[in-house]
């Protein structure tokens, strides 16, 4: 398939457009009309996890890609370069760790549910770190050591420090009163 195919132009436009959202949610501007210092982190961290989500969907799904951190005009746009891989993992990367810091301590009731949590931010993390792992492997297919140190470690965050735990069965997971487990 090519760019001409129009499930893959949609997909790219509409990620780009959500990328778009949260750059204008992060302007300095914007982020400073919550006064509530803990809040306007707490919205950070949310955005920087959706951003670095969609970013990962990307150049797991297209390689290099156009890294956009902030508003252009469409002139800015049409010059800019595809980003390489390993710049895109290091914005996806600095985005959650972010995300990460600005999530701690932050708990939802039931009300918030389906909300970016620390471990959400951790958890997609280590799946970052799999995935750079395995793109970083050296030629007889040994994949990065320390990317999987990273990601055992995010992961093991989340399993002793997140109050969550795998379900027991499997088939579970897709019963409709397990949504957002």
């Amino acid at each position: 398939m090519d760019a001409s195919n129009a499930n893959i132009r949609t997909y790219w436009e509409a990620t780009y457009s959500n990328i778009n959202s949260c750059n204008n949610v992060l302007a300095p501007e914007n982020l400073a009309v919550v006064a509530n210092e803990k809040k306007r982190a707490q919205f950070e961290g949310e955005v920087r996890f959706i951003r670095a989500y969609h970013y990962f969907n990307l150049v797991r799904l297209f390689g290099p890609t156009f890294i956009v951190t902030e508003e252009l005009s469409v002139a800015e746009a049409m010059k800019k370069d595809r980003s390489s891989v390993e710049a895109t993992y290091k914005q996806i990367i600095d985005d959650l760790q972010r995300s990460v810091d600005n999530l701690e301590g932050i708990t939802y009731d039931i009300a918030d549910l389906g909300r970016v949590t620390q471990a959400a931010a951790q958890s997609l993390l280590a799946k970052v770190y799999l995935t750079k792992s395995g793109i970083n492997a050296n030629g007889n297919g040994q994949r990065d050591a320390d990317d999987l140190a990273k990601a055992a470690n995010y992961a093991k965050d989340v399993i002793n420090n997140s109050g969550k735990q795998l379900m027991a069965n499997y088939e579970d997971i897709f019963k409709g009163e397990n949504d957002f487990c």
